[in-house]
C-alpha cells in the first residue's frame, strides 16, 4: 500500500462545495448563475397513467464552488504561457487550449490560513483586504510547502445563504497573493471579491482616481474616473444597473 493510500485511510474529508441555486451569490458578470426549468412535466390526459418530468439545466463554471482555467484571463489577447486569443483556440462551444479539461487530478497536501481566527472574529469586515502581514499571522506554527493546496478562510463562507452578506466580503489582496506565489503552492483557495465590486485591471490601466486607493485595497468601480466614449465601461455599467446590489 503506497504511503498516499495509507495516509487517506485516516483522514477526514471536508466538503467545500457551496450550494448551486437560482439566486445564489455569483460575480456580476456571471449572471445569472443558474437556471433551472422544466422541460417536460406530470400532465394530465396524456394517454397513461404513468409520466415523466425533466429539467433544464443551465449555469455558468463561475458558480458555486469552482477552480478557474488558464483560459479564463488573458492580456493583450494572450492567454497563459503566451498563447493567443484566436478563432481556433476560443470557440463558441469552448477552448481548445488551457481549459479546464488540461487541469490534472489535483492530490496535495492542504493547508489552512485562517486569517479570520488569527484576528480573533467570526468573519473578516465587509470588503476587508487581507494583507501579507495578515497572512503571515494566520501561518504562525504552520509549514508551508511547494505544492501545497493553501485555503484562505475569511468566515464569509458560512453566509452563503445570506447573498448580501456573503456578497460583502472582500478577499486577498494583490501583495498578499504574491506572498502566497512566492511559497509556490499547487493552488490557493479563497472566497472571491465579490462584495467590493472590484474594477477589471484592465479597465484601470490609464484611468485616473477619484479618490486615494491604500496599497493592497481593492480598486472598485466607484474609485476611478469612467471613459465615457468606451463602450466596455458602458456595458459595465448597464451591467452594474441590473445586477450590482449596493
Amino acid at each position: 500500500m503506497t504511503e498516499l493510500a495509507q495516509a487517506l485511510l485516516g483522514a477526514r474529508a471536508y466538503d467545500l462545495e457551496q450550494p448551486r441555486y437560482a439566486g445564489a451569490p455569483t460575480f456580476p458578470s456571471h449572471e445569472p448563475g443558474l437556471v433551472l426549468s422544466l422541460h417536460r412535466r406530470h400532465e394530465a390526459g396524456l394517454g397513461e397513467a404513468r409520466t415523466s418530468a425533466s429539467a433544464l439545466l443551465v449555469m455558468t463554471e463561475h458558480s458555486g464552488t469552482h477552480i478557474d482555467a488558464l483560459c479564463h484571463q488573458a492580456e493583450d489577447l494572450r492567454l497563459h504561457g503566451g498563447v493567443e486569443v484566436s478563432a481556433e483556440v476560443q470557440t463558441s462551444t469552448g477552448f481548445t487550449a488551457l481549459g479546464a479539461d488540461t487541469i490534472p487530478p489535483l492530490v496535495a497536501r492542504g493547508v489552512l490560513l485562517d486569517v479570520a481566527g488569527a484576528l480573533g472574529v467570526e468573519r473578516l469586515p465587509d470588503g476587508h483586504a487581507i494583507t501579507a502581514e495578515e497572512l503571515r499571522r494566520a501561518a504562525e506554527g504552520v509549514e508551508l510547502r511547494p505544492g501545497d493546496a493553501v485555503l484562505v478562510r475569511l468566515g464569509s463562507g458560512a453566509a452563503w445563504d445570506d447573498r448580501p452578506a456573503y456578497e460583502a466580503a472582500g478577499g486577498v489582496s494583490g501583495e498578499a497573493s504574491a506572498w502566497l506565489a512566492a511559497r509556490e503552492p499547487l493552488l490557493v483557495g479563497a472566497a472571491p471579491a465579490r462584495g467590493a465590486n472590484p474594477l477589471p485591471y484592465y479597465m484601470a490601466v490609464g484611468r485616473k482616481l477619484r479618490r486615494p486607493v491604500s496599497r493592497g485595497a481593492f480598486i472598485t468601480a466607484d474609485a476611478v474616473e469612467p471613459a465615457s466614449d468606451s463602450v466596455l465601461w458602458r456595458l459595465r455599467a448597464e451591467q452594474d444597473a441590473l445586477f450590482w446590489k449596493s
